[in-house]
């Protein structure tokens, strides 16, 4: 069964920009102030939701004068959301739990 939460906050700078998430997929949440803040200058916290969504990444590896890409699956990614308050993220953390709870409890 999933349960499907809409984060509120205004996209962050993370490579996974998802708004709808499945609750049984988030591994873990943090928030923090924003230290440095050249762009959305009024929304102060970033949340971080460490998230286990498949996403397909590539790096470069040098073979002598030759670049050559190596392709991968990253199974844990993380989504970051920007928030104007510290009560913005807690009561979004909140409701992620809350929603997690009742998961377990079916």
């Amino acid at each position: 069964m999933k349960i499907i939460h809409v984060l509120k906050g205004i996209r962050g700078l993370s490579g996974l920009q998802l708004q709808k998430i499945d609750v049984s997929r988030v591994i873990s949440l943090s928030s923090k102030k924003r230290d440095l803040k050249i762009l959305d200058t009024d929304h102060d916290y970033t949340l971080a939701v460490e998230y286990g969504e498949p996403m397909l990444k590539m790096e470069l590896s040098n073979m002598g004068s030759i670049s050559v890409p190596t392709f991968y699956t990253e199974t844990k990614n993380v989504i970051t959301r920007r928030y104007k308050t510290k009560n913005d993220i807690d009561d979004e953390i909140n409701e992620i739990r809350k929603k997690q709870r009742e998961l377990k409890n079916k």
